[in-house]
């Protein structure tokens, strides 16, 4: 969307010849401008013109809902859409910025980065480069893969552990070519060197994994992922865990390949306690319990390319998301609200854009430090 389209959107709304998706294409856009510039500087009738549009919206969904019109017809799909169209807003911003980098202000939070330490066997810490992002691993040692420059030689094999904290991500290759991209907050333990007869690492947090398919004297080597009361155990595939300790749930979703999940009572993976994924599948291990479903991977996978991916998320999961890219405390005061959101943001935007997308759903937000705190917007509940 260049200038010229965005000012004819602005005389349509103007002359009251907007639909209701550009109706809130155009407030999206304006609202997040807003949220860049100085208090006191919002147009007089601003704030009016978005509540009545917000309201207008509210009530034609409602006499929709009365007839027993389902939730999809035009106008419904339009609230629903609301914030997949802010994905156009955050683009349409930064065109016309003309610093392009995000701008950090004192109600504001900056997006996370490439950032972890690695740690060796000897307890040694090392801060690993943010400009790089990559780290390899072979019988010289650990270099950047970039410039290929030295990070730290190893005589022995030993057990490496790389971490991330909130606001963090990094990736590395492991010795066998496989590679690991490793989400906010999240620590794998991995050993210099694989042995001839099993690769096996393990998992706290979330990462994605592309592994390469490796044998010796034509048997398959097993590459195993220990995470959280659970195993996976893979040949050459691409999938991704989310297991952080804090979640009920651990979840593995299958892109590639194959996987077999099981329970780590049940080491001879019996037919009881185990479960094969195909891609597009998901297992889900729930206190010990599992069972698998079809799901959407770019859910659960888009985090690695940069991208928030939403898709009728709760409050707690869009919290969930903050806390750990933003390194943010996030509190709810009052009853939580209901809605689900639905969205791409690039995960390189400012926090305030998708608290921007929760103030289109009847959501209001204040910061008090490193903590955001929402609660439901009473005129548009």
């Amino acid at each position: 969307m260049d200038r010229i389209a965005f000012q004819e959107l602005v005389e349509k709304y103007q002359q009251g010849t907007c639909t209701p998706e550009e109706e809130i294409q155009l407030l999206s856009w304006y609202n997040v401008y807003m949220k860049s510039q100085p208090s006191g500087t919002v147009p007089e009738g601003y704030h009016a013109i978005k509540q009545q549009t917000w309201l207008k919206i509210q009530s034609e969904l409602t006499t929709k809902k009365a007839k027993n019109i389902g939730l999809y017809p035009r106008l419904a799909r339009c609230a629903a859409a609301a914030i997949l169209l802010l994905s156009l807003t955050f683009a349409y911003v930064r065109f016309f910025q003309t610093t392009p980098q995000p701008v950090y202000t004192e109600s504001d939070f900056l997006p996370g980065g490439k950032r972890a330490t690695l740690q060796l066997a000897s307890g040694e810490r090392i801060t690993l480069d943010e400009t790089q992002g990559v780290i390899l691993i072979n019988e010289d040692g650990i270099s950047y893969n970039g410039d290929h420059s030295a990070i730290a030689q190893l005589k022995d094999v030993q057990q490496l552990k790389l971490q991330t904290p909130k606001g963090g991500t990094y990736r590395v290759i492991l010795p066998d070519g496989s590679q690991v991209w490793l989400n906010a907050n999240t620590t794998l333990y991995y050993p210099s060197q694989f042995s001839d007869s099993i690769r096996s690492v393990e998992l706290e947090g979330e990462a994605y994994f592309a592994i390469a398919k490796a044998e010796r004297k034509g048997a398959k080597i097993p590459f195993i992922v220990k995470s959280k009361g659970q195993l996976v155990e893979v040949l050459g595939t691409e999938f991704n865990i989310s297991a952080y300790p804090e979640d009920q749930e651990n979840r593995t979703s299958l892109v590639e390949g194959s996987i077999r999940l099981s329970l780590p009572q049940n080491r001879n993976l019996s037919r009881e306690n185990s479960m094969l994924l195909r891609p597009g599948e998901q297992a889900v291990n729930s206190n010990g319990t599992l069972h698998k479903t079809q799901v959407e991977l770019a859910r659960f996978t888009s985090w690695k390319d940069g991208i928030f991916y939403f898709r009728d998320a709760d409050i707690d999961e869009v919290a969930k998301q903050l806390e750990r890219w933003y390194d943010v405390e996030v509190v709810y005061q009052g009853a939580k609200t209901k809605k689900q959101f639905t969205g791409e943001i690039p995960r390189d935007s400012n926090a305030s854009e998708i608290l921007t997308m929760l103030e289109f759903f009847g959501l209001q937000y204040h910061i008090e430090g490193r903590r955001i705190i929402l609660s439901n917007n009473q005129n548009q509940e």
